[in-house]
């Protein structure tokens, strides 16, 4: 991830057991973004049943996203 690069986000994946401000305590690997309108946002790589790859959180939510860089 860079900087200024933009993002897709896609379908609603699952809700994480906790908010995105909440779970990053906890993650080593992390990435976090802010948007045009200042909400801020985790990045991090979901291994569970149901989904694999990385996803996109509010940090202020407990829904995750399907994310995918814009242009692809």
């Amino acid at each position: 991830m860079r900087v200024d690069t933009a993002w897709h986000t896609g379908n609603v994946l699952f809700l994480a057991p906790e908010c995105g401000s909440a779970l990053k305590k906890k993650m080593n690997a992390w990435a976090s973004a802010v948007d045009g309108t200042g909400r801020a946002y985790l990045f991090w790589v979901a291994r569970n049943s149901r989904v694999e790859g990385l996803v996109i959180q509010p940090m202020d939510s407990s829904y995750c996203f399907e994310v995918s860089p814009a242009g692809s």
